[in-house]
């Protein structure tokens, strides 16, 4: 996008072409090829148009030819790293996805996916929020997804525990079991909702990292510290709505 001093020196320069178009017509100059600039907006796009074939967690069907339909693009660093995010919209023809992805910046117009995951709306008992259809984890799974939704017509109260996430308070309900190696977690958010009282309930499912020899063992450990529970669910909530 132009800055004002950008504009300002394109005047003058017009501004002196006219001059010398008027009192020197005879000097001519050279054409000078038009460089057109490309926006990041653009080159994600054209990024994603040309890989999402490869990339999607969801193949073609029927033919079909991915192409992007919407788009949102922001960048980040984290440490010495250049990362892009944003929301995608895309489909082929017969199948539509929307999706959050995480995109590292490779050099200038050159990008490698870190990850896209698929973004689904639940719409059932007066509640609709969005939600990752598949969580962004290899050794933890969701087993009751999406989260079902129960809302109450009262003000919300907490007399478990009560956490605050991000400004936002849930009172949290979890119990675990063990089977087959495995650990199954359930857990029940509830918070208030326009004067109303909702609560989540989902059950995860964490593999036994001991199950495993390394490497794999040292990836179950680290993919299991660095989950948030709290936070991955703080982001579902933050898109509900009472409808």
């Amino acid at each position: 996008m132009n800055t004002p001093l950008k504009i300002i020196a394109v005047i003058a320069v017009i501004g002196l072409i006219i001059i010398a178009a008027i009192f020197a017509p005879s000097i001519k100059t050279p054409d000078e090829p038009v460089q057109e600039v490309i926006t990041m907006d653009q080159q994600i796009k054209t990024y994603f148009n040309e890989n999402l074939s490869e990339i999607s967690p969801e193949k073609e069907v029927l033919g079909g030819k991915f192409y992007v339909t919407a788009l949102t693009v922001a960048t980040t660093t984290y440490g010495q790293d250049e990362y892009v995010v944003g929301e995608i919209s895309y489909e082929d023809g017969h199948n539509a996805y929307d999706a959050v992805y995480t995109l590292t910046v490779i050099a200038q117009n050159s990008f490698e996916v870190r990850e896209i995951i698929l973004i689904g709306t639940s719409s059932s008992n007066g509640i609709t929020f969005q939600y990752p259809l598949k969580l962004p984890t290899t050794y933890i799974s969701a087993q009751d997804w999406p989260p079902k939704v129960k809302i109450v017509n009262a003000p919300y109260s907490c007399v478990e525990e009560e956490k605050t996430i991000n400004s936002h308070k849930y009172c949290v309900t979890v119990e675990s079991e063990g089977a087959a190696g495995s650990t199954y977690t359930s857990y029940a958010y509830s918070l208030p909702l326009d004067d109303k009282t909702v609560t989540f309930n989902f059950t995860l499912k964490s593999v036994r990292c001991d199950n495993y020899n390394d490497p794999e063992k040292t990836e179950c450990e680290l993919e299991r510290d660095g989950f948030d529970v709290d936070i991955f669910f703080d982001v579902i909530a933050s898109t509900a709505v009472v409808i």
